[in-house]
């Protein structure tokens, strides 16, 4: 998990926006009350965040070829009927194949997720991806006990010697 710091500007009432810090100071959430000019210095202090932009054009697993602008996904020309979350699940396992991805990388680069939330979302989500490569005669998702996923080229096997 990267420690990150962003600016959330919320405008209105101070009075309210007190009442708004305070709830989410009760939150974990570090927040503070600003002036208009204390807010023009933390904004101008911190340049846009931004998410890490997928993979711009094909990416290219064994059989599966992934459009990332289009946000397809094909097994040998075929089209992959992935929802939404399985499709990014794909993309990210697809950037490094062969790299075993913990579980709190997943998390927060396909989810957003900060934190890892104590339920099944991503084995589920991994778990559909598996069943739906499957079902094409694909098998690249590998469950890495204990830590994470992986895409695995080579037909679910990992190489010796490799992450």
């Amino acid at each position: 998990m990267r420690d990150t710091q962003a600016v959330l500007a919320i405008v209105g009432d101070r009075g309210d926006c007190e009442r708004l810090a305070a709830r989410l100071a009760e939150l974990g959430v570090c927040c503070r009350v600003l002036g208009d000019a204390g807010l023009a210095s933390a904004v101008s202090a911190h340049p846009p965040v931004t998410a890490a932009p997928a993979t711009v054009g094909l990416l290219r697993v064994g059989p599966v070829e992934i459009d990332t602008t289009r946000r397809e996904a094909r097994v040998d020309g075929g089209l992959l009927v992935l929802r939404r979350r399985e499709f990014d699940l794909l993309v990210w396992l697809a950037r490094e194949p062969a790299r075993v991805f913990t579980r709190e990388e997943l998390f927060e680069g396909v989810w957003g997720y900060g934190e890892l939330p104590r339920s099944r979302t991503l084995d589920t989500h991994a778990s559909r991806l598996r069943r739906a490569l499957a079902a094409r005669g694909v098998r690249m998702v590998v469950n890495v006990w204990g830590v994470g996923y992986a895409l695995a080229p080579g037909g679910g096997q990992l190489q010796a010697g490799r992450p």
